[in-house]
C-alpha cells in the first residue's frame, strides 16, 4: 500500500511540474538546481529518468552566458537585496533574457527584484 501511495504522490508532483506551461524565451531555469530538487528534495522525489526527460526538454530554452559585467551586476544585486550570490546571478540572467517572471521556491513569492517577479511553482496559486 505504501508503494501505491508513493507512486500516486510522485505522479502528482510530476503533474504539477508538467502543468507549468512556460514560453521558452521568457523564463530562465537553473537546470542543475531543478534536477537536485525534484529528485531529492520533494516529499516524493521524481524518478531520475523522469527528471532527466524534463531537463532534456528544458535544455532547449534560450541560455544566458554571463559576462564579467553580469557577474559584477549580480554582486551589486546581492549586496542591495541581501540575496545569495547564486540567486542574484539567476535574477541577473533572467533580466538579461527579458524575463518578467522567475519560478523559485527559495525567493519570496510575489517579490519583484530587478524587474523580475518571483513565483513559487509549488504554491497553491502559480498565476504569473
Amino acid at each position: 500500500m505504501e508503494t501505491i501511495i508513493k507512486a500516486r504522490s510522485c505522479q502528482r508532483n510530476y503533474n504539477i511540474i508538467r502543468s507549468i506551461q512556460l514560453p521558452q524565451h521568457n523564463f530562465t531555469v537553473s537546470l542543475q538546481e531543478f534536477y537536485v530538487n525534484v529528485t531529492r528534495k520533494l516529499s516524493t522525489p521524481l524518478p531520475t529518468e523522469t527528471a532527466e526527460q524534463i531537463v532534456a526538454a528544458l535544455s532547449r530554452w534560450e541560455v544566458h552566458a554571463p559576462t564579467a559585467e553580469d557577474v559584477l551586476g549580480a554582486i551589486d544585486l546581492q549586496r542591495q537585496e541581501g540575496l545569495s550570490f547564486w540567486d542574484a546571478m539567476i535574477l541577473t540572467s533572467a533580466g538579461k533574457l527579458g524575463c518578467r517572471v522567475i519560478y523559485s521556491e527559495d525567493l519570496n513569492a510575489g517579490q519583484v527584484i530587478a524587474g523580475v517577479r518571483v513565483v513559487n511553482p509549488f504554491a497553491e496559486s502559480r498565476e504569473p
